[in-house]
């Protein structure tokens, strides 16, 4: 019978395989010089160099047994637990160990301890032989491998004679350097094994098939010729050899040499080496022919799987008991019923093979080549398994949450092999805090943001554009963060500042929307309903005042439209374009006359009506004015004298007199009856553009490049006043409708109203300062009822601004005297005040007007007195220090509390009516038990006397106010202060906090009340507008308005939520949009994107040309230089689409988008 293959195939060779162990001889001395005198060595090499054969073989051979005591570790599943494991071994008196870790009892126990255990033992020296030293590299951890070289270094500087060897492959000795800094002596004793020549291969050959050993097991013909044959079958004659593809070489011709024979021994010969073969590839081969062999007892897949369990990531060995392979292999949905046969048909085929480690016995593929081989043929699903699994097993190592990518690295895998629960639950777990990150990521940018437009809007309100301020407040609120404190109080500040006596009134602004070009004029119909505007994009238009609608247009204009104006009746409506004037009459809606003067364009704003309505006077930039007869068309009057262009015409209210400005510095005065003129108007170092009379015909105000205002007598030609205050030309002034007024429009970007009464003494000062437009404004003009100023400006924007936008709160006038309590109904829509002139008033808050009222109250409602929660009792504070607690059925005294040194102002009963707080004259508030009368709490902090008490109302806190400016937060429970609040300039009167404990209110005899937040103690509110003391505040229910009483009698109900401002804005109207250049300037161009929702928010609100506004920000940036993003493209796109569907702005919007999809073109879009 003929016996397995002689060959040693992929097994190492070991001491007992001198007499076949050949071409090493000169290696093997060299590494046992390189040994000599060194504690420790690295051995490396490349894979299949034999690097294992030389030690086991080569150098054991070198040592007899008593010269030293070799032991080989291979890692297994720790490294120290395998030293420990592999010494006690050898230990007749072992060490004690922990059953589970393996390792010793003693924690303190070292390598060097048993080491020195062993020798005293063995009394010879100690080589510990680290083989595939690249596992600890490759499957340790950090603390394994740390632990490791700790140790080692430990062994190195040991005196027992103890030498280590670290067999390592070379491609993973670099990762070495990572533990220098525990072992700095890693890398300084060297060897590495070359892989052997092809000469020294084929001399290896021809020894193996010559050698005495073998001549049992076959016979070799013509050695020589087979070893140089043999080594034909590697392809690449420069390529080096693998060892071990050459004893499977020689182990599959023992098994074409076993077919051939019938008798005798096995002949190997030349003739078995086939033309197909290929050393290279000799062990794909075989393993394939292995598999296909196993095929029909086990199935074509479980044996691959298998042995892709014993390989790791990077085609290297792992070690694996039987329960191990059972358990992943169930995992991975493979049958194990015949696990134990599958693995005896591999150990018998030498594909596999068997180690001890502890107590433990392991599988392993038998060399590392061919668990590169087996590596690659893996198919691709197992490939991937084998990778997730891996993934898994690192991330399941890691500490902490996993990151978003980390999360997305992993997640794919799950469709190769289910994610194991622990990592589960740890995504899980680090989803839900990288969502919170996130949020709170969000959170902090919309908190920074909302504070930028904050700051942003108090800016803007600064520069007096309180329409811009209001509208960042509240975008800031809309879509960045409706819970911001500094935003709340940025809309506050621009909702209430006309309210404040000390700041100049700003008035909201509404736009009228619709202009393409530079507003170059303005009228304002004789009844006060209609705003026309002339315009440089050729048109002219009529505006509802009320409305604010564009309700009349006229187009095709062939020069641009220069100025408007209506006749006295109203019957006309007369635009100047070029030379041309053309008249509309507006009862019949149908074009009227065309007049034409001459070949120069009439002035911007040079047209005007006589008071008859039969005569249009006209400024020419012929240097002349023109007055034609309208019934006629005929040109009456030719008035020349100017020797500059006539910029404006004005008739005086009589009718009989012509006054005209030019760019010559003068303005003239025309006698119509004798065509001459009455007498010249000098003093402008400059032309004059804007000219106005006021109604009775007394004032003339003319406006110059020189940047001043002048107001003349125009019955004597002298000056009244000069007003300086614009940094620019003046281009456009008009008086008020009672005269007392002027505003005026200048190149500087501002209107400014004066007040010109005679009768004051100051009679010519800034009373409003217009800004808001972001060019200069061209014309103004005030409405028939004086309450509305109309702008127009090179901005492409005419604007309309309300003169009365002063205080949105409610007043409430009734009293005769100061209001010391006012009290909400529960649903908020009543309040009921009481004063000192003895009445109560209940308020309707929808209208206003009052619903009860009750007289001869005798200060009832006190300060100094209040009623218990139930209503049963009264406390009130005496002038004699004391308070008396009253029963209001028996009318009897039940209690009388005694402590303060003087008057008591102020008392308070605490939420559930247990206790009393008091405050004194004497600057001390006490906190009272009405059980036992006594004093719980004194108070002490105020430096005057104390005017109000109130308490939270969870009754954990109380509030004091102060005669020194100050109110004081006190704990209940301890008595001490926990806020200080500064801020008002004089006493606080009244103290309120809000229902909900957020919030307080403070309100001062310097006629302000203050809301406070109690979180921070910071007053985030001021809101001024009476002009005595506040001495009454209180929150409604649902805290959405605040009332304030005081001193004058006058009751003030004031909304506190946005929302309510939002609507009152403009009474009712639109208020103007912020332009697209204050976009810019104010930072809203992140507004749409800071919440995902926000266009769509943005969207539903309406607002067609604050939409337009974006949508030409975002198509700016489309234009802009650089790459431009589809996104920024997409979104413009999908703005002006609602601008069009809108239907206002119809053709207007579609140039736009039409302009908007012609460069989205030009990027391929």
């Amino acid at each position: 019978m003929i016996n397995k293959s002689p060959f040693k195939f992929l097994d190492s060779y070991l001491k007992a395989d001198f007499n076949i162990f050949f071409g090493r001889e000169k290696e093997t001395e060299q590494l046992y010089d390189a040994l000599s005198g060194v504690k420790h060595l690295l051995v490396y090499g490349p894979s299949g160099a034999g690097k294992t054969s030389l030690i086991e073989c080569g150098l054991r051979n070198q040592f007899s047994d008593a010269d030293w005591l070799a032991i080989t570790i291979r890692r297994g599943d720790n490294i120290t637990a395998s030293v420990f494991a592999r010494i006690r071994e050898q230990l007749r008196n072992p060490f004690e160990v922990d059953e589970q870790s393996l390792m010793p009892s003693d924690p303190h126990f070292e390598f060097s301890h048993a080491v020195e255990r062993l020798f005293s033992e063995q009394f010879k020296p100690v080589y510990l032989l680290f083989d595939q030293f690249e596992e600890l590299l490759i499957q340790g951890d950090e603390s394994e491998q740390q632990a490791f070289f700790q140790h080692l270094q430990q062994l190195i500087y040991f005196k027992i004679p103890c030498r280590i060897l670290l067999i390592i492959r070379e491609e993973f000795i670099g990762h070495l350097s990572a533990f220098e800094s525990f072992c700095p002596s890693i890398f300084q004793n060297r060897f590495r094994v070359e892989k052997m020549s092809r000469r020294s291969v084929q001399e290896v050959i021809w020894q193996i098939l010559e050698a005495e050993p073998y001549q049992a097991h076959f016979k070799a013909h013509l050695p020589e010729k087979l070893a140089q044959a043999i080594l034909l079958k590697l392809p690449d004659s420069q390529k080096e050899i693998e060892l071990a593809h050459v004893q499977v070489f020689l182990d599959e011709l023992w098994d074409r040499a076993v077919i051939e024979i019938t008798d005798g021994i096995p002949i190997l010969h030349t003739g078995l080496i086939r033309e197909s073969d290929n050393l290279e590839r000799i062990l794909d081969l075989f393993l394939k022919k292995q598999l296909r062999e196993l095929t029909p007892a086990h199935g074509d897949k479980k044996p691959l799987e298998l042995l892709a369990l014993l390989i790791s990531e990077r085609y290297t060995k792992l070690q694996l008991s039987v329960e191990e392979i059972e358990i992943t292999l169930n995992k991975n949905g493979i049958a194990t019923a015949d696990l134990s046969h599958l693995l005896s048909d591999l150990l018998e085929r030498r594909i596999l093979r068997t180690l001890k480690i502890g107590e433990q016995t392991k599988f392993e593929i038998s060399h590392d080549v061919l668990a590169r081989v087996v590596g690659g043929n893996l198919t691709e699903e197992i490939k991937l398994r084998e990778r997730a699994q891996e993934v898994y097993r690192v991330y399941e190592a890691r500490e902490g949450y996993l990151s978003r990518e980390d999360i997305s690295y992993i997640r794919p895998f799950a469709q190769y092999f289910p994610i194991p629960e622990p990592l589960s639950l740890r995504i899980e777990a680090s989803e839900e805090n990288l969502t919170k990150q996130i949020q709170e990521t969000l959170n902090k940018a919309r908190r920074y943001y909302a504070n930028d437009l904050a700051n942003k809007s108090q800016i803007a309100l600064h520069k007096g554009d309180r329409t811009v301020a209001f509208r960042i407040a509240e975008l800031a609120y809309r879509y960045v963060d409706n819970k911001n404190v500094n935003v709340l109080n940025a809309l506050l500040d621009a909702v209430y500042h006309n309210d404040n006596p000390s700041k100049l009134p700003i008035p909201w602004a509404s736009n009228l929307e619709g202009h393409r070009h530079w507003v170059n004029h303005l009228a304002v119909s004789p009844n006060g309903q209609y705003v026309a505007t002339a315009c440089s994009d050729k048109t002219a238009r009529i505006y509802d005042l009320n409305t604010l609608k564009n309700v009349f247009t006229l187009i095709n204009f062939e020069k641009d439209a220069m100025a408007a104006a209506f006749s006295p009746d109203g019957k006309y409506f007369v635009t100047g374009a070029g030379n041309k004037a053309v008249i509309w009459n507006l009862v019949s809606n149908e074009w009227y006359r065309t007049l034409q003067g001459g070949n120069d364009d009439i002035s911007m704003g040079g047209l005007a009506f006589s008071p008859d309505g039969q005569l249009l006077a006209a400024a020419c930039r012929d240097n002349t004015a023109k007055i034609w007869e309208i019934e006629t068309g005929e040109l009456v009057v030719n008035l020349d004298g100017h020797s500059k262009p006539v910029n404006k015409a004005v008739f005086t209210p009589d009718g009989k007199q012509l006054i005209t400005c030019s760019g010559d510095s003068t303005a003239k005065i025309w006698n119509l009856q004798s065509q001459k003129v009455h007498f010249t108007i000098e003093g402008h170092s400059k032309g004059i553009i804007g000219l106005a009379v006021s109604k009775d015909g007394r004032k003339l105000a003319t406006g110059s490049s020189d940047n001043s205002v002048k107001i003349w007598n125009i019955e004597t030609g002298t000056l009244m006043w000069s007003l300086e205050g614009h940094k620019g030309s003046v281009l456009s002034v008009a008086f008020s409708p009672d005269g007392k007024q002027l505003a005026t429009a200048s190149y500087d970007k501002t209107a400014k109203i004066w007040e010109i009464d005679e009768s004051l003494k100051n009679p010519a000062r800034i009373v409003a300062e217009i800004i808001g437009h972001t060019d200069s404004v061209r014309c103004v003009a005030f409405s028939t009822d004086g309450r509305k100023l109309i702008t127009g400006s090179i901005d492409k924007t005419a604007k309309v601004w309300d003169l009365q936008s002063g205080a949105e709160a409610l007043i409430l006038d009734g009293h005769t005297d100061g209001v010391y309590e006012t009290e909400f109904s529960q649903d908020g829509e009543m309040l009921t005040t009481a004063s000192y002139d003895d009445q109560i008033i209940t308020w309707s808050l929808k209208t206003g007007q009052t619903l009860n009222i009750k007289g001869g109250i005798n200060y009832y409602f006190d300060k100094s007195k209040s009623i218990s929660p139930n209503g049963r009792y009264l406390a009130e504070g005496f002038h004699d220090h004391d308070v008396f607690i009253i029963d209001l059925e028996t009318k009897n005294i039940a209690l009388q509390l005694k402590g303060h040194h003087d008057k008591v102002f102020g008392v308070a009963f605490s939420p559930d009516g247990r206790y009393l707080a008091s405050g004194s004259k004497d600057g001390v508030s006490k906190i009272w038990d009405l059980s036992s009368g006594k004093a719980i709490q004194t108070l002490e902090g105020h430096s005057n006397t104390i005017t109000c008490v109130a308490f939270s109302p969870d009754g954990k806190l109380i509030v004091t106010g102060s005669y020194d400016h100050t109110a004081r937060v006190w704990d209940t429970s301890t008595g001490k202060t926990i806020l200080v609040l500064e801020g008002h300039s004089m006493s606080v009167d009244s103290a309120a906090f809000s229902p909900d404990g957020r919030l307080l209110v403070t309100g001062s005899g310097d006629g302000t009340a203050k809301l406070w937040e109690l979180e921070t103690g910071r007053a985030f509110c001021t809101i001024p507008g009476h002009d005595d003391d506040i001495i009454s505040t209180v929150f409604s229910a649902d805290m959405t308005q605040l009332a304030t009483g005081s001193e004058d009698g006058i009751v003030k109900v004031w909304g506190l939520t946005p929302q309510s401002w939002f609507k009152l804005k403009g009474h009712g109207k639109q208020l103007a949009g912020i332009g697209l250049s204050s976009l810019s300037e104010y930072g809203l161009e992140d507004l749409l994107d800071i919440r995902p929702e926000n266009e769509h928010l943005f969207l539903q609100t309406e607002t067609i040309w604050q939409i337009a506004a974006f949508a030409e920000l975002y198509k700016q940036k489309v234009a802009q230089t650089g790459t431009p993003q589809k996104d920024h493209y997409d979104r413009a796109r999908r703005l002006y689409q609602f601008c069009i569907q809108s239907g206002e702005g119809d053709k207007y919007f579609k140039d736009k988008l039409a302009e908007l999809d012609h460069l989205g073109m030009e990027h391929g879009w």
